[in-house]
């Protein structure tokens, strides 16, 4: 044991440890050498025609708004139903159809600035039908479908 006081050369030097802090911090680094991965030269990494090879992928989103105005009071106490022909899309002509998003896409539905929850409504090609929450939308709110798709293809 090594006594208080002045500090001493250590004794690790003729082969016996004296626990002094440089002798614990030398047995912490080897310690923790020993359980790291090897890296460098020796270090066995897939090379050549093993090795995986990643291509840079794009992707592209298609952005499609559709919009409604309320002509009337409109009354939540059941589901309600919005047709597809009562919206329009960006350039004010009027929708045939609402397009699917798929599983590559998703739906934003905002009423009045105010973006819905997901399970409040259901959008089909023919209609967006949105649940009932025991309210009433006056006339003149605006109903925005938003709908997103992505395309992917490798470079």
């Amino acid at each position: 044991m090594r006594k208080r006081g002045k500090a001493r050369a250590c004794a690790r030097r003729r082969n016996k440890c004296c626990r002094c802090c440089r002798c614990r911090r030398a047995a912490a680094r080897r310690k923790a050498k020993r359980g790291r991965p090897r890296v460098g030269r020796g270090s066995k990494r897939a090379r050549g025609p093993t090795a995986a090879r990643v291509r840079p992928v794009n992707v592209f989103p298609t952005v499609l708004r559709h919009f409604h105005v309320l002509p009337a009071d409109l009354d939540f106490h059941s589901e309600v139903a919005i047709r597809a022909d009562a919206f329009v899309n960006d350039a004010g002509a009027p929708a045939v159809e609402l397009p699917i998003a798929g599983e590559r896409g998703y739906y934003n539905l905002f009423v009045n600035g105010v973006m819905q929850q997901g399970g409040l409504y259901r959008v089909t090609p023919e209609s967006v039908a949105i649940a009932a929450t025991g309210q009433t939308l006056k006339a003149g709110t605006a109903i925005v479908l938003e709908t997103v798709r992505f395309r992917a293809e490798t470079a």
